[in-house]
């Protein structure tokens, strides 16, 4: 393989700005509780704090959930069906979005 001809200028480069320190300073130390926190009841939930600055009425959370396989598919289904019958793409996630926001819990 041919080798660059400015491949020393860019080691040089890269040397001497591994050397130098970064803009930020010293990461800040991070303190660790030695136990987890106590788990709040449902009711005592507080809304996120940058949902309420945003003045957001209905602020939504990320959460991970892992349907079975079977009940997968047929959330799937439905949202083709609904996609066929409204003429714009329903997603299986909006699909068991209002299923729980049905439920009333």
């Amino acid at each position: 393989m041919k080798r660059s001809r400015n491949a020393e200028d860019l080691a040089a480069l890269l040397r001497s700005g591994a050397m130098q320190p970064l803009v930020g300073g010293a990461p800040a130390a991070v303190a660790v509780s030695p136990s987890p926190p106590a788990a709040q009841p449902a009711s005592a939930v507080s809304v996120d704090v940058a949902a309420e600055k945003k003045g957001e009425a209905e602020a939504t959370r990320q959460i991970t959930i892992r349907p079975k396989v079977l009940l997968w598919a047929r959330y799937i289904n439905a949202a083709a069906e609904r996609s066929k019958a409204e003429g714009r793409s329903i997603t299986a996630q909006e699909i068991a979005l209002e299923i729980l926001e049905k439920a009333n819990l």
